[in-house]
């Protein structure tokens, strides 16, 4: 039987930064999941939909060329 650090590591929150996260910061990030249910459930916070253009992750300009010419420079160099 796998202990829960095991679990915690091996299967939740993958893409909340990879293996350098540490377990307090997703046991965190957990945390306030719940709150945001539990407040939604008691009515003390709407619903909201993630198809709502507020609630949206905008990236500027700026940080997407930054991260196409990072991805265009590694093949260039060959890693």
């Amino acid at each position: 039987m796998e202990s829960i650090d095991e679990c915690f590591n091996s299967y939740s929150f993958l893409t909340l930064g990879g293996p350098r996260v540490g377990n307090k910061v997703k046991a965190r990030f957990f945390a306030y999941m719940v709150k945001c249910l539990l407040e939604t459930y008691t009515g003390r916070q709407k619903c909201d939909s993630k198809d709502d253009f507020k609630n949206k992750k905008l990236d500027m300009a700026g940080v997407l060329i930054k991260r196409e010419l990072r991805l265009l420079f590694s093949v260039f160099r060959g890693k």
